[in-house]
């Protein structure tokens, strides 16, 4: 009479292959991962932009004088610089309306403008 002897357990290839499946999962959550932090990052940075804009709509509201408005602009530009990574903005006024404009770089060059009648 043959004995019929079963094999058990895994044999290295099954657990080696096991394994690569399992950290080729592992690195895709990590870079969709990485891919939420950075574009969260970039709302961040549009979302500081727009109420830096909105501030300074505000400040050329409250000072007509283009003196103060010049002391205004080195101010807010301290602030942008603080804020934003290399956040730098400006202001063009033409009778009752100005444009303001705010660019910065996170690993690529962004910029924002904003319009308003004062």
């Amino acid at each position: 009479m043959k004995m019929v002897t079963r094999m058990q357990g895994f044999a290295l290839i099954e657990v080696l292959i096991a394994l690569f499946i399992l950290s080729f999962g592992l690195l895709s959550i990590t870079d969709m991962q990485l891919s939420a932090l950075s574009r969260s990052r970039e709302a961040y940075y549009s979302s500081l932009a727009i109420t830096q804009l909105d501030s300074m709509l505000e400040r050329l509201r409250a000072n007509v004088a283009s003196d103060a408005r010049n002391d205004e602009l080195r101010r807010w530009n301290q602030l942008n610089l603080i804020l934003l990574p290399q956040g730098e903005g400006s202001y063009h006024c033409q009778e009752s309306a100005c444009e303001v404009r705010l660019s910065w770089r996170y690993k690529q060059a962004h910029s924002l403008s904003l319009s308003a009648h004062l």
